[in-house]
């Protein structure tokens, strides 16, 4: 399981573990009714494969994105999208 990386040292290492790569991003959601305390939850798995691409350029991605706080060092709604 990949983490945050904290650092931008860290997000490159991840990314280079992940280069070339197939994992899976698991994203979910949960939705609470405050008033009947019903709730509703969803998790969605999406197989991903990070393109082999050069440490310069991992690294570039990193200090341009700054992905330090999202769990396996990429964000996909933005500039990460190209790594896969």
């Amino acid at each position: 399981m990949l983490t945050k990386p904290g650092t931008e040292e860290r997000a490159v290492e991840q990314l280079l573990w992940l280069r070339g790569r197939e994992h899976r991003l698991h994203t979910a959601v949960v939705l609470l009714e405050a008033r009947s305390g019903r709730m509703e939850e969803a998790v969605v798995t999406s197989p991903l494969r990070m393109r082999d691409l050069p440490e310069e350029r991992l690294r570039r991605y990193v200090a341009i994105e700054k992905p330090l706080h999202s769990a396996g060092s990429y964000l996909s709604e933005r500039l990460g999208i190209v790594l896969f």
